[in-house]
């Protein structure tokens, strides 16, 4: 096949289209998309008494910042909750139990998923394996031998340790972006 010069694109137009498409490619990420409920998932891990960086990179990992995301196993949201658990995390906030369309309300989504994920990490002690029951469900800890089998089995690659250094590299990547550089000079 010959292409025709006339045809062609010049050189600068296609470095130009590159860049158009990179700079859309990088505002609709993930990551970018999150940013945007940073208030309510610092409303929400505070209330929780947890980092708000790990509640915006568990909803980028979860949900990739989709409010009506919906999940084959049947969760819902931003967070990702199943109903029971949202439910759950309401009884221990003292609130109604949510229905499933409150789960697409992202405050309520993050308020939930911050409490919820607060409830595993303190009954697990290790944020990486609450993450991993996140994921797989509470049950997954005790399948696994309890928390001390749990955290070693997140040491071997698999969709369960993969999943829980996503979340942590993430929740690192947000703190360096939220974290304003110090003066110059200094």
């Amino acid at each position: 096949m010959t292409i025709h010069k006339s045809s062609a694109l010049p050189l600068f137009a296609l470095g130009a289209t590159f860049a158009v498409t990179y700079a859309l490619l990088r505002a609709s990420s993930p990551v970018h998309a999150v940013e945007s409920y940073r208030p309510l998932a610092c409303e929400a891990a505070e209330r929780a008494g947890i980092d708000p960086n790990l509640l915006l990179a568990l909803v980028t990992v979860e949900s990739q910042g989709d409010p009506h995301a919906r999940s084959s196993a049947g969760a819902l949201g931003l967070t990702q909750l199943k109903l029971i658990a949202a439910r759950d995390a309401a009884a221990q906030l003292g609130e109604p139990p949510p229905t499933a369309e409150d789960l697409f309300v992202p405050a309520t989504s993050l308020r939930l998923g911050a409490a919820y994920l607060r409830w595993l990490i303190q009954r697990f002690g290790d944020t990486r394996v609450a993450l991993a029951a996140y994921l797989k469900g509470p049950e997954w800890v005790a399948r696994s031998g309890g928390v001390e089998e749990a955290s070693k089995r997140l040491r071997a690659p698999s969709e369960v340790s993969h999943y829980v250094q996503r979340i942590l590299e993430l929740s690192a990547r947000l703190s360096e972006r939220a974290t304003p550089a110090p003066p110059k000079g200094h």
